[in-house]
């Protein structure tokens, strides 16, 4: 969720109408461009380049604005002539969508054979055909780590000042070289302590970035965790992400100081053809052993999106809450044992 022209004009005929009301989340007046172009590509490097000025922790990935397919494939040979694997992300695009990845490991010595691959895949890609492309080296990320993909949410308050609501982290799952989005994992044991205040400090400096421009509201900053163990900004989100569901059930659940309690790990989209056909019903009848709270304790599954059953398939979103990070991903595991045998 977040600001769109559509809901610009739906505020100005109603105060046309004069009903009084506020929008918090509303940029100031001359600057509602701002949703609109920085929650882009294009934008977002913008932001972040202005935002790596006051704060050199900030770390961007190279990467070039290419006007369209045919210069982005000029720009991914030259990561690829340096051993580097190569990132292409549509302009517009969201949750993955518009995103290939191609780390090193995919390429050989054949550099027609390189080339032959990215094209053949982006070219089928409609978003990357029809607009500007993004080209950025690909940086490796640290797969053991729980927070491999860092995003911390915030919000630009109407008086311009940044508040840094959560620490959390994105799941993200690697079809070959498409990238998806699945949720969010957040709470204890995710981060050290420093970590938790570099990535602050980042974001807060990326937020008043934003303010300066007049934009208000909340927005979310995307990092890598390198292997090296270092942090890259990939890029600025400026709407209300899934996140926000999860802050809001956990500080309900356990307090402001939830971090220090618990942890949450959410999927926006599970997917099995096997329970296609049950109802809502059914599926928490067959869940029972995993729902929230497991053995009267403040562990366990909790249905987040309405379970949908159709095109062969059955579809819902859950969070699952436990000790720890283990302890979230153990539930899940249960959980998904359970369905396989539906």
């Amino acid at each position: 969720m977040g600001h769109t022209p559509q809901y610009q004009e739906l505020v100005d005929t109603l105060r046309a109408e004069r009903l009084i009301f506020s929008t918090p989340e509303t940029p100031v007046h001359n600057a509602l461009w701002t949703p609109e172009y920085l929650d882009t590509k294009i934008g977002s490097r913008e932001i972040l380049h202005r935002a790596k000025e006051k704060n050199p922790d900030i770390k961007i990935p190279e990467g070039f604005v290419c006007t369209d397919v045919n210069s982005a494939m000029q720009i991914a040979e030259y990561f690829l002539g340096t051993n580097r694997g190569v990132v292409l992300k549509a302009n517009i695009g969201a949750a993955g969508i518009g995103v290939n990845v191609f780390p090193p490991s995919e390429f050989n010595r054949n550099i027609d054979d390189n080339r032959a691959k990215i094209d053949a895949k982006i070219r089928a890609n409609p978003l990357l055909t029809t607009g500007p492309v993004v080209v950025e080296e690909y940086i490796p990320p640290n797969f053991s780590h729980h927070g491999v993909f860092p995003s911390v949410d915030s919000m630009v308050r109407p008086n311009g000042t940044v508040d840094v609501r959560a620490v959390d982290a994105m799941v993200i799952h690697h079809d070959k070289e498409v990238v998806g989005f699945y949720g969010c994992v957040l709470g204890r044991g995710l981060f050290t302590e420093e970590q938790n205040t570099k990535l602050k400090e980042m974001s807060e400096t990326i937020g008043q970035e934003l303010s300066k421009l007049g934009y208000r509201g909340w927005y979310d900053v995307d990092y890598i965790l390198s292997q090296a163990g270092d942090f890259y900004t990939t890029e600025c989100n400026l709407r209300r992400t899934s996140i926000c569901y999860m802050l809001d059930l956990a500080e309900l659940l356990f307090g402001e100081d939830y971090e220090s309690k618990m942890a949450m790990r959410s999927n926006d989209k599970y997917i099995r053809p096997n329970i296609k056909g049950l109802s809502y019903g059914d599926l928490k009848a067959v869940l029972v052993p995993v729902l929230y709270p497991m053995n009267e304790q403040q562990r366990g599954v909790i249905i987040t999106q309405s379970f949908r059953s159709m095109y062969e398939r059955g579809k819902f979103g859950y969070v699952s809450i436990g000790k720890d990070q283990e302890d979230t991903r153990n539930i899940e595991l249960q959980l998904d044992g359970i369905l396989s045998k539906v």
